[in-house]
């Protein structure tokens, strides 16, 4: 699996598949930390390195008498790792339009005016963990990441009902 150029004809079209080195992976316990390091991996500037280190953590490919857990990863079958990468876009693809869905509004005129939106961006992780931290009066915004990402997902959506109710309200005369 060394180099995949001649496969990549393939790689779209090949069905998903949860399953790597013989195991499977449940991406609905992952943490919030592991869901934004998939989300980065499957950015363009990502390498092979990256895949394998975020497949061999997520599907737990372990090393052996025999082989490496290196080893193990590049000894798969490259239509193996189109089927699960495949899997696991599928799954952001579906996540981000849930993110979209429920945690969207309107920007308020003065964000928009100050282009919060594009400055802020690069730091929606560690904002949200900061937030988070802060609302549960955890000194560390880091162990957040170490929650399980639909609990983080539910708290995000909750906040948000919440902001826009009270924001509804408030415009109640």
């Amino acid at each position: 699996m060394k180099d995949s150029s001649s496969y990549d004809v393939f790689a779209d079209i090949i069905n998903p598949k949860n399953k790597f080195c013989g195991k499977e992976c449940d991406l609905n316990s992952i943490t919030f930390d592991e869901y934004h390091v998939m989300k980065n991996v499957f950015k363009p500037s990502s390498t092979l390195e990256d895949f394998q280190e975020l497949l061999i953590h997520l599907y737990k490919v372990k090393s052996n008498i025999l082989s490496s857990d290196v080893n193990r990863f590049l000894n798969e079958s490259i239509f193996n790792f189109f089927r699960v990468c495949n899997y696991i876009k599928q799954y952001l693809i579906k996540k981000d339009k849930l993110e979209r869905k429920v945690l969207s509004s309107e920007p308020d005129y003065r964000m928009i005016a100050v282009n919060a939106n594009e400055r802020l961006s690069h730091f929606n992780t560690t904002l949200t963990k900061n937030r988070l931290a802060e609302q549960f009066s955890s000194g560390d915004p880091s162990i957040i990441g170490g929650w399980k990402y639909n609990k983080v997902f539910n708290i995000l959506a909750a906040n948000h009902a919440l902001s826009s109710v009270q924001l509804d309200a408030s415009k109640v005369k």
